[in-house]
């Protein structure tokens, strides 16, 4: 399948070919596999739209920086990501489409990690379901027994480093977008 161009609003999907079924505002089609899919040709406004790292500056840049030095190395560019539905709530992460991946996402920016399908500066390898791939843990991530990650709950991080704040409760970072700063 041959996306030629990167696609913008809200969609029904074939989850696995990626193609377009309905508008996203129409009734959910007849069939499986269909999915409801919310698609940017920008990237930090997808990530942004997504809403799981409101607040952190840190979070968003690393998401963006990761993305296109993936495709990069792929000898590619971005063409659009998107992030299906849970009900109307945005799900677990956005998926970066490449133009070279047939509507496919190659990035999957989630909450605490970042996952890629190719190695680039500031990942490192392990195995998702028997296969390999690269990963960007924030300092938040944690990951459980049954291999799946959520964010540590007690321990607040700065919002510029992404480093866990210190018992004492001050960071040292010295930055005014950080609330824990000790400037």
């Amino acid at each position: 399948m041959d996306i030629a161009e990167p696609r913008q609003g809200r969609f029904w999907v074939h989850k696995h070919s990626h193609g377009i079924v309905a508008p996203g505002d129409s009734p959910r089609p007849a069939g499986g596999g269909i999915v409801k899919r919310w698609y940017f040709p920008d990237l930090r406004e997808g990530l942004e739209a997504w809403g799981r790292y409101r607040g952190s500056s840190s979070k968003l840049e690393t998401a963006i920086r990761i993305a296109h030095l993936a495709a990069e190395a792929e000898g590619t560019a971005v063409r659009e990501c998107f992030f299906g539905f849970e009900g109307d709530v945005p799900g677990q992460y956005v998926a970066v489409v490449f133009a070279s991946s047939d509507g496919a996402g190659r990035v999957w920016c989630r909450t605490t990690v970042i996952h890629t399908l190719t190695e680039v500066p500031g990942t490192e390898p392990i195995t998702i379901k028997g296969e390999p791939r690269f990963s960007h843990h924030f300092a938040d991530f944690v990951e459980k027994n049954n291999g799946t990650s959520e964010s540590a709950p007690a321990t607040p991080l700065c919002t510029v480093t992404q480093l866990r704040i210190p018992l004492s409760g001050k960071c040292d970072c010295g930055s005014p977008e950080c609330e824990y700063s000790s400037l």
